[in-house]
């Protein structure tokens, strides 16, 4: 997501087949190079788990780029379905997912 203010980076993955591409990467350092060239004083890379003892490769990736944490006010599920939300994860917890 592209503001005045700052660039959003939401979520990206890897499948394991084609890890050695670093596709995540490589999309970082163009948006990365997006952001400065344009002056954009901010570029989010959003989301992590909050878990900073080491193990999340999440927050691992992002350090890498040399940047910090900063707490927000974080998320919420606003569920208009319970019914269906509650069968949803019946089935996630069956299936193990």
């Amino acid at each position: 997501m592209i503001c005045s203010q700052e660039v959003v980076y939401l979520f990206s993955g890897t499948l394991e087949k084609y890890k050695q591409f670093y596709a995540p990467y490589l999309i970082q350092d163009e948006m990365l190079h997006y952001t400065v060239n344009r002056q954009i004083p901010q570029y989010n890379f959003y989301g992590i788990s909050g878990n900073f003892d080491g193990s999340d490769g999440v927050l691992k990736f992002k350090e890498s780029f040399n940047g910090y944490a900063e707490k927000k006010i974080g998320t919420f599920q606003l569920i208009t379905k319970p019914t269906k939300y509650r069968l949803y994860q019946l089935l996630k917890k069956i299936k193990g997912t």
